[in-house]
């Protein structure tokens, strides 16, 4: 018997791993129909894959989560689809006809459980964004009320809509992006029904390509310098910089992912965007600073906090809001434009677009991933050359060593 084939229980269900990357599939032997997928971050969805032999066609289905859904139940799923299919009748047609009654909540939690958190990481984004934009509007509405004309009249109200904080008016950007949550709503929990957002021309949302140019580096360094600047803020700002990591991984860094020797940070799959762990090397600066921070702090966390639940800190925004006024920078600057300016500075440099990928933890080919532990040196020096030539822009000295104002 396959490996893949065999009868389905709890116990070797909640077994299964999957290390191989991608989505992996097994099918049960106690009821013919049922299989599982284990999606490559962990998530194990039980799905109904029925033939009808009258019309010469596959059913597939997702019918829901394991363990939340039991095999038990799933199995009585299937016995259903397939008493259904052998009267003649169209599943999938029905499937349609129900959801064509459906209001857009009725839907939306369909296609929370279904797919948002099985494909998509943060999934309690995608919610808050249906609460704020789109529930109050379309909500309520049945699927067959949304029309192209609806949804036109529905994003364009969204434009005249506050933001939650201050006067100003929501962005296009984030307007498209609630258009794009409503579309996939449609697409995937829906997917027997025409689409109306298919025919809604979209907006072409503006890629951010901010960075830190040579003026804005020297007011960056200068004021990281001064000896009002908090230590911490300046250890994550030039850790930020140094790495090009996310935010959430700088912020939530651990020792134990830390190894000095050799100048690597590796990052779980768990708190990867790609769900795959990341190897980043580390420049000698950021080494720097990480060797004092584990000398004066130690803990579990390079940003250790007492206060946070999580055990380490959170966005510093109130000191990243001060820090740009006190230097006299744009406040429309964010602190994912740090990442953006290693890139930028690699690029300056002369690094290749591959370098730089590998450097902020773009996800690879597979076939080279293999190899991302024999490939670092010239990554760290392509993050090197770039912070040599943004202290060389600055016209500053390297600021990653001790200094006795802090």
């Amino acid at each position: 018997m396959s490996d893949n084939k065999f009868n389905f229980t709890k116990t070797r269900l909640v077994k299964i791993q999957n290390t191989t990357g991608k989505d992996i599939h097994f099918f049960d032997t106690g009821m013919k129909g049922l299989m599982l997928r284990v999606k490559a971050n962990g998530r194990k969805i039980l799905r109904a894959r029925i033939w009808d032999t009258s019309k010469k066609k596959e059913v597939q289905e997702n019918l829901g989560e394991f363990p939340e859904l039991s095999i038990n139940d799933a199995r009585d799923i299937v016995v259903a689809r397939v008493s259904d299919i052998a009267k003649g009748i169209d599943v999938q047609e029905r499937k349609k006809q129900e959801r064509a009654e459906q209001s857009l909540d009725d839907v939306f939690d369909i296609w929370l459980n279904t797919h948002a958190k099985l494909n998509i990481k943060r999934w309690p984004e995608e919610v808050r964004r249906y609460e704020l934009y789109i529930k109050r509007r379309l909500g309520k509405k049945k699927l067959s009320e949304i029309t192209p004309d609806v949804i036109l009249t529905w994003r364009n109200a969204l434009l005249k809509q506050k933001k939650q904080r201050g006067n100003d008016c929501l962005s296009t950007a984030m307007a498209h992006r609630a258009f794009v949550t409503l579309s996939s709503i449609f697409g995937k929990a829906a997917a027997n029904i025409d689409n109306p957002c298919s025919k809604v021309q979209r907006y072409k949302e503006k890629k951010r390509t901010e960075f830190l140019g040579s003026d804005h580096l020297k007011q960056f360094f200068s004021r990281l310098d001064h000896e009002a600047t908090d230590e911490l803020l300046r250890d994550y700002l030039l850790l930020s910089l140094y790495t090009g990591a996310r935010q959430a991984n700088i912020r939530s860094m651990r020792w134990s992912e830390i190894d000095l020797k050799t100048q690597l940070w590796i990052i779980p799959a768990d708190k990867s965007k790609n769900a795959e762990p990341m190897v980043i090397p580390l420049a000698s600066q950021a080494i720097t600073i990480l060797a004092k921070r584990k000398e004066r702090y130690g803990g579990d966390f390079v940003f250790i906090s007492h206060k946070s639940k999580t055990g380490h800190i959170n966005e510093p925004r109130r000191l990243w809001k001060k820090f740009l006024a006190d230097a006299e920078l744009p406040t429309s600057y964010r602190f994912h434009d740090i990442r953006r300016t290693l890139g930028s500075w690699q690029a300056i440099s002369g690094s290749s677009t591959k370098i730089i990928g590998a450097s902020l933890g773009h996800k690879s080919e597979q076939a080279t991933a293999h190899y991302a532990y024999l490939t670092v040196d010239p990554v760290r020096k392509s993050v090197e050359r770039a912070i040599e030539a943004m202290h060389e822009a600055g016209e500053k000295e390297d600021v990653s060593g001790e200094n006795e104002q802090l």
